[in-house]
């Protein structure tokens, strides 16, 4: 049979599986094995991406860590089914080494000892994927302990090696628990954290099973809203290849989110750029989609969103919005085509002095819109533009 027809049963036949949770790190070839069933459950992401970033697998463009549990507690089933479950979501994805839209994935063992297999340097496909994992029993180490800190660090110190190749991609953490032993080792806490406040996301799934009971410490581990559980048996390969574009949903260095936050801690309201010498109208346009990733003067639909974009000024500051009109009389309308609904017009506002709008930040960070000429005026502007996705690949260095 057809290597690409194998391929896709055995990603079919993975569809529901399951996982789980080492010090001295080394290197370690490939092997092959045979998967196990898994059962599902989620504690985790129950709504679709934001508006601002689609999420489609086969886009994904991220850099990715599993550090899998492979003590005693998982069991040599119970690790088939883990890998199962992450071979699933894997084979939605294109992995590959190339500069676009591909993933890259390594992966790091751990029980007492952390065992790096592969770094990220390693996996050219989904073929080589899949050869490389046909008995995933094979990296069962089956002692007791479960040094989650050193697989952090060894994943930290590996994505530190490989980042030059591909500076504008995010850093993804995934760790896989079925227990978590409180002993000689340093609590992970602090590397997690470490790793999280320096850009990387943590995604961390409790695989309990039929013997076990629920991992302490892994929600703390985790970026807030990146836990996946089966404690309630309904947990599906969906849910972690959502989680994968929450991550993939950034701006860029030097961009300011706006809305990042919520139960994920992506850019909801889009990215935002000052610019902070002054131009006219007509070339904010064309300077804000050719040197900010097709962005446009910023839309302005409450007024929290007015005192955010305040906030990339100084006070006493004027700037351009997005806002304009034909020409005298016709009605006001957003760069975006909204109309206007929130709105903060000076006194006698607006005037038929103009056909586009500056804003100026009042004492005390109020903002007052005036009318003004497009372009017989001049003032700083605010680039606004949609975070990098799966939708939209950004070439721009991160941090």
């Amino acid at each position: 049979m057809h290597k690409s027809i194998i391929l896709a049963l055995f990603a079919v036949a993975y569809a529901n599986a399951q996982w789980t949770t080492a010090e001295s790190t080394t290197m370690m070839g490939q092997s092959e094995g045979s998967t196990a069933p898994m059962w599902g459950t989620t504690v985790g992401p129950t709504s679709g991406p934001t508006p601002n970033c689609g999420c489609s697998p086969q886009n994904i463009w991220l850099d990715i860590f599993f550090a899998i549990d492979s003590s005693d507690a998982m069991t040599s089933g119970g690790l088939d089914s883990a890998m199962s479950y992450i071979l699933s979501a894997l084979a939605r994805m294109t992995i590959g080494q190339q500069i676009g839209q591909y993933t890259r994935v390594g992966f790091i063992f751990y029980s007492a000892n952390t065992t790096v297999q592969s770094d990220l340097r390693y996996f050219n496909s989904t073929d080589s994927l899949f050869d490389t994992f046909n008995n995933p029993s094979t990296y069962w180490q089956g002692d007791h302990g479960t040094n989650i800190e050193g697989a952090i660090k060894a994943a930290t110190t590996l994505f530190d090696t490989n980042k030059g190749h591909r500076a504008n991609t995010k850093r993804v953490l995934v760790i896989l628990a079925s227990s978590y032993t409180n002993g000689d080792y340093h609590d992970p806490i602090q590397a997690a954290t470490t790793f999280k406040n320096d850009g990387g996301k943590i995604i961390a799934i409790e695989y309990v099973q039929v013997h076990g009971a629920q991992v302490p410490n892994l929600r703390d581990i985790a970026s807030p809203g990146y836990f996946l559980s089966n404690s309630q048996q309904d947990l599906h390969v969906n849910d972690l290849i959502q989680l994968f574009c929450y991550a993939n949903c950034f701006c860029t260095t030097n961009y300011l989110p706006y809305g990042n936050g919520g139960a994920y801690d992506v850019p909801m309201g889009g990215c935002y750029y000052a610019v902070t010498i002054t131009s006219i109208e007509r070339l904010t346009e064309t300077t804000c989609f050719r040197d900010h990733l097709n962005g446009t003067l910023p839309v302005i639909e409450d007024v929290g969103k007015s005192n955010f974009i305040n906030n990339l000024f100084a006070s006493r500051s004027q700037y351009w919005i997005g806002l304009k009109r034909a020409s005298t009389g016709s009605p006001w309308q957003w760069v975006d085509g909204s109309s206007m609904s929130y709105q903060s017009w000076g006194s006698g506002e607006p005037s038929s002095n103009g056909n586009c709008v500056m804003a100026t930040i009042q004492s005390g960070f109020s903002v007052t819109w005036y009318a003004k000429d497009c372009t017989a005026n001049d003032y700083m502007y605010a680039c606004q533009t949609t975070p990098c996705s799966t939708d939209k690949y950004c070439t721009d260095t991160i941090s």
